[in-house]
């Protein structure tokens, strides 16, 4: 495992004086579906969500083991696929979805070690992964992203990620300072947002692995996590984590530096019980797969700092 430096009172110092000056963000509320069953329009156990351009939202319902489409307007069911099995198109607790940008939907599925490729339709076009250590083969992926490079996958127990095209062939894999990499995303501009579940870091890599940035650790304050899982980018760059242990999301500038956060425990509006997934529409709205409470959250779009930071300022804090 890479050491990482310690980030020592002087750090602490240092960075309170450079954080940015921040609007007085607050969350808005907007709706929920989902209860806890098994019919069309309810969950066991949600775990991941993408959206699409088109007012959709895909969830990686897993316990059920199956993906679930909704129209994001007002959460009303539209389409279903996946049973229950190692078979073709079947699951075993599916825990994250992507898009990529022709609308075919990529399904981490999970315990069955493997990647699925799917059409909007739920059509299945290919698949690949097995049980393994070696490059291509997985023991637990559980997130999944994709960008106009290829398909990264967050393999679990390997502590690696690892990259593939579109069609599944294995380019490279490296390793994560957190060990055990949870929840994956992509921003268009080739960063690749990473939530260690372990030990409560989310990295930054570029497409060849190298580390770009880092910020976290374990803890209840704000910037830190307990278990982070989901990680969501939205198209100013602002960074969107699902602090799972904590019952919370929490919001980020593209530099890492705190902005806003939202949710305790419970089961009222605004609450959660381990958050899993999280994703952001084109007008910034963002949905939370409240895995918990079995139910999609949906909240309006939050104000973004005054002020950014680069890789390289933040990083150095760090060092």
């Amino acid at each position: 495992m890479r050491k990482r430096a310690t980030p020592v009172l002087v750090t602490v110092i240092l960075a309170a004086a450079l954080l940015p000056a921040l609007v007085n963000a607050q969350t808005d509320y907007l709706r929920q579906w989902g209860t806890y069953g098994s019919a069309p329009g309810q969950f066991n156990d949600p775990q991941g969500v993408v959206v699409d351009g088109s007012g959709n939202i895909y969830v990686a319902d897993a316990g059920n083991f199956r993906i679930q489409e909704f129209a994001t307007l007002d959460g009303s069911f539209l389409l279903q696929w996946g049973s229950g099995g190692t078979g073709i198109g079947q699951f075993n607790y599916p825990s994250a979805a992507a898009r990529d940008a022709d609308g075919n939907i990529y399904v981490a599925d999970t315990y069955n070690n493997r990647i699925v490729k799917y059409n909007s339709s739920g059509t299945r076009l290919l698949q690949w992964g097995t049980t393994g250590t070696t490059s291509g083969k997985f023991r637990y992926p559980r997130g999944v992203a994709v960008d106009g490079d290829g398909v990264y996958v967050a393999d679990f127990y390997n502590k690696r990620m690892q990259m593939f095209t579109h069609l599944g062939v294995f380019l490279r894999e490296w390793g994560v300072f957190g060990e055990n990499p949870w929840g994956v995303a992509t921003d268009g501009l080739g960063n690749i947002f990473v939530t260690c579940n372990t030990n409560g870091y989310i990295e930054v890599f570029d497409n060849a692995g190298n580390e770009l940035n880092f910020w976290g650790g374990f803890g209840a304050g704000n910037g830190l996590f307990s278990g982070p899982r989901g990680v969501a980018v939205d198209a100013s760059g602002n960074v969107y984590i699902a602090d799972a242990g904590n019952s919370r999301i929490q919001k980020f500038d593209s530099g890492g530096l705190y902005v806003d956060k939202w949710g305790t425990r419970g089961s009222g509006n605004g609450q959660f019980i381990f958050p899993s997934g999280v994703a952001v529409d084109a007008s910034g709205n963002v949905y939370i797969a409240d895995a918990g409470n079995s139910r999609i959250q949906v909240f309006g779009a939050l104000p973004v700092s005054t002020q950014s930071t680069s890789w390289g300022r933040l990083k150095a804090l760090y060092r």
